[in-house]
């Protein structure tokens, strides 16, 4: 993967064909290399989109598709499509609490919670926890953690990194299970 961030993607087709990637490695290095900005010369979303459902589809996993938005970065398009009968609403089922840290978020956040929103498993607690953005943020904060009622936004009273809230939100938490998800990555349902 090195060698995709050094943008050595010569290397990287080497690589894949003389079959020396381990099966997931290869998937994620087929899925940058037809990435329409990072990828080769000529990649197109289609060809993203389709590299990168590979490896879901594989795994029984729901294919991801892109939201119609030309002006943002693919991956701040990731959607997929959650039938109804896929969905776990079972109120007794264990809580799962996912906290969140950001600071200064950019369009990734949206995309990021919404990604937790459309989780399989409905029983969520979400903990979005600002690491004091300056004023500019809090109407795109606002924004994101007022789309649920299962999203609670919380905010430190100074700048003290991703542990420091971690800490903090575990303190909070009511799950019984918890996990941590960054502003700017997107979860598969």
């Amino acid at each position: 993967h090195s060698n995709l961030a050094a943008a050595n993607l010569h290397h990287v087709d080497w690589l894949l064909a003389n079959d020396l990637l381990a099966r997931d490695s290869r998937w994620m290095s087929e899925a940058e290399l037809a990435h329409p900005v990072k990828g080769r010369a000529g990649s197109t979303e289609a060809d993203w989109v389709e590299a990168f459902n590979k490896r879901l589809i594989e795994q029984g996993l729901l294919p991801i598709t892109l939201v119609d938005d030309p002006e943002a970065a693919p991956f701040d398009r990731l959607s997929a499509e959650v039938p109804d009968h896929m969905l776990i609403e079972d109120p007794g089922a264990p809580l799962v609490t996912v906290i969140m840290s950001t600071f200064k978020p950019d369009a990734s956040f949206r995309v990021a919670v919404e990604s937790l929103v459309a989780q399989t498993w409905r029983n969520l607690e979400i903990l979005v926890v600002d690491d004091c953005s300056p004023p500019e943020f809090d109407e795109l904060l606002a924004s994101v953690t007022s789309t649920d009622p299962r999203i609670t936004f919380l905010r430190m009273p100074e700048n003290g990194g991703t542990y420091k809230i971690r800490n903090h939100a575990i303190a909070r938490c009511h799950g019984e299970v918890i996990t941590f998800q960054d502003s700017d990555d997107w979860a598969h349902p």
